[in-house]
């Protein structure tokens, strides 16, 4: 962002104008104390900082407001910072002390534990995301469980921007984008409230960019169709256990049923018996599952209800897709997003996600007119 320089005097910086809401911030430097900066907001709030490299470092202190510190007032703030830096006083150090004495008297008067890891963050976050999330707050949960792995167990006061970093550049590093934003989405509100908490001061996961993402129109085409159905009429490996040869079948009913359907990943993980009508090719969504609030009657094609009859004289349970381990449960999403990215991988479709198997379903339907 373009900094201008200014020669700070009172009635110059009184006449500056706030920035529009698109602008948002505009910046200006002192000609004469060129460490001293001004950033003034659109909603008219006008900022002090000392700008400064500490140790191959580049920091931005907060000194005072304006008009309520003058600049004469700031321009000797900040020779003072500059001259305590000098002499090997980090301010931020000063700074970092003062409000960790604050947290802990805080904690103290609401009886909490005056450090936290960041996985007993996590399980209180839980508590409040199960009440105000109740369908999402589990996957949500076991996937950021799954991520933060390397420092669950380190206080969230000492996890650092390259502790998050790292998860974030080994999925980019595999052209994961999707799944590199999520992790900073899943971890953003859990900092997020550990500061409304008064457990951390600030956000390490809102200093790490996420990848720009243009509006998706991925969906599969003829060519990776072909490789896509090889996969999934592959004969079963005779060397798999039972156990493995029931996942490895679910997997692929998932995704003809996916594809033939066009439904949302929640409504076919949770499709039921009792919604089957195979003799009159009717599946019909109950308004409890739809995401309308409406009941849905989805066609189901000749070729899915071949599989589904099959696949019903195989099962014994209330699911189209039982739980390989326990049938009386149907598959979770983080099974079947794990048995997907097998699929997809041996197809050579790595940037295909499920829900774009929904929008394939929907550009052929058009194309069929």
């Amino acid at each position: 962002m373009q900094v201008i320089l200014l020669n700070f005097t009172q009635s110059a910086l009184n006449k500056i104008k706030a920035p529009t809401k698109e602008e948002k911030i505009i910046q200006f430097r002192d000609t004469k104390e060129r460490n001293l900066l001004l950033i003034i907001s659109y909603t008219g709030f006008r900022r002090f900082y000392l700008v400064i490299n500490i140790g191959g470092r580049y920091y931005k202190i907060k000194i005072g407001t304006s008009p309520d510190l003058t600049v004469k007032e700031a321009r000797k703030k900040v020779m003072k910072l500059k001259k305590d830096i000098a002499n090997g006083i980090n301010p931020m150090d000063e700074r970092r002390r003062i409000n960790k004495e604050m947290r802990e008297k805080r904690h103290k008067r609401l009886g909490l534990q005056t450090e936290l890891t960041f996985g007993q963050v996590h399980e209180k976050y839980a508590e409040y995301s199960r009440i105000y999330h109740p369908k999402s707050w589990k996957k949500t949960y076991l996937t950021v469980k799954s991520y933060t792995a390397p420092f669950y167990d380190k206080k969230i006061s000492e996890v650092t921007v390259e502790d998050i970093q790292k998860p974030f550049d080994e999925k980019t590093a595999k052209e994961y984008y999707v799944t590199a934003n999520d992790i900073l989405m899943k971890l953003n509100p859990i900092f997020n409230k550990a500061i409304e908490w008064g457990l951390i001061d600030k956000n390490p996961v809102q200093r790490i960019k996420r990848h720009r993402q243009e509006s998706r129109s991925r969906y599969v085409t003829n060519e990776e169709m072909g490789r896509l159905m090889a996969v999934l009429k592959e004969k079963e490996n005779s060397q798999l256990t039972e156990l493995q040869k029931r996942a490895e079948r679910s997997e692929k009913i998932f995704t003809f049923i996916s594809l033939f359907t066009g439904a949302r990943k929640s409504n076919v993980l949770g499709m039921r018996w009792d919604e089957m009508s195979l003799s009159e090719k009717i599946w019909c969504i109950p308004k409890t599952k739809s995401k309308s609030g409406k009941t849905l009657y989805v066609g189901l094609a000749d070729a899915l209800i071949t599989i589904l009859k099959y696949l019903k004289q195989e099962t014994n349970s209330e699911w189209v897709l039982p739980s390989p381990r326990d049938n009386s449960k149907h598959w979770s999403n983080m099974a079947i997003q794990y048995a997907w990215d097998k699929i997809r991988k041996k197809a050579r479709i790595p940037d295909v996600t499920i829900h774009d198997l929904r929008r394939t379903f929907a550009t052929w339907s058009i194309n069929k007119g």
